[in-house]
């Protein structure tokens, strides 16, 4: 309801609703457990979500141009789908209380960097991180079993990705067109690649698969015209 307000500044709930309120400007419902909406135009530059959140709501920050670092409370259970998207965050750090990420939750976060995901994940959902040009390294917690559709597709600059022991899938062009992506090692419970993967990944080099592997699917390496075997 709120999206795409460029100008708006601050919220201000009235103390006699019973349904919302404002914390620091900050869009919230009644008991503070859910962050609903982060005004876009605000001048800070962090921002630490309270520890009484335990969902961040669909696009809550999402255009939030400003906004440089949000720091996550440690007992924080559900990000929504797009709630980072187009925002101006250059790190995030999720932790392990996180059991749910929906998708395009960072999608198009063009300054983002580094991405730790804590051990809580079950899976990296569709679009996770699509289009993030700028992220160089991610760490996948220990519990992630798939990785979805286009989840890291055209992240340009990405060169370190850890995959844990446990992951078994990774969907159609998961890792499409990161340009940068030299070398990565697929963990052996990897049991199935889709198609086109790898798609457009140019300065990959050496690939280590999985010993569960049974068979590698058309396109997987399509245009990976550095790759070694």
């Amino acid at each position: 309801v709120f999206s795409n307000n460029e100008n708006l500044r601050t919220f201000t709930v009235s103390e006699d609703n019973l349904y919302y309120c404002a914390v620091d400007g900050v869009l919230m419902n009644k008991n503070q457990s859910e962050l609903i909406c982060h005004p876009q135009a605000t001048d800070e530059t962090t921002y630490i979500v309270p520890d009484t959140v335990k969902t961040i709501c669909e696009s809550a920050f999402a255009g939030c141009d400003s906004l440089e670092e949000i720091i996550l409370p440690e007992n924080l259970e559900t990000i929504e789908a797009s709630t980072f998207c187009g925002s101006n965050i250059e790190r995030i750090t999720i932790p392990d209380s996180v059991t749910e990420i929906g998708e395009s939750a960072f999608s198009n976060c063009k300054n983002l960097e580094e991405v730790t995901i804590g051990d809580g994940v079950p899976g990296i959902n569709n679009y996770l991180f699509k289009n993030c040009e700028n992220l160089e390294t991610v760490v996948v917690g220990k519990n992630v079993q798939n990785i979805g559709y286009s989840a890291f597709a055209d992240c340009r600059s990405l060169r370190d990705v850890s995959l844990p022991e446990g992951l078994t899938l990774i969907r159609q062009q998961a890792f499409k067109n990161c340009t940068n992506l030299e070398y990565l090692v697929l963990p052996n419970t990897i049991t199935k690649l889709e198609t086109k993967v790898f798609e457009d990944c140019k300065s990959l080099i050496n690939v280590t698969l999985s010993e569960s592997l049974t068979a590698i699917p058309s396109d997987c390496f399509r245009y990976c015209v550095t790759l070694r075997f």
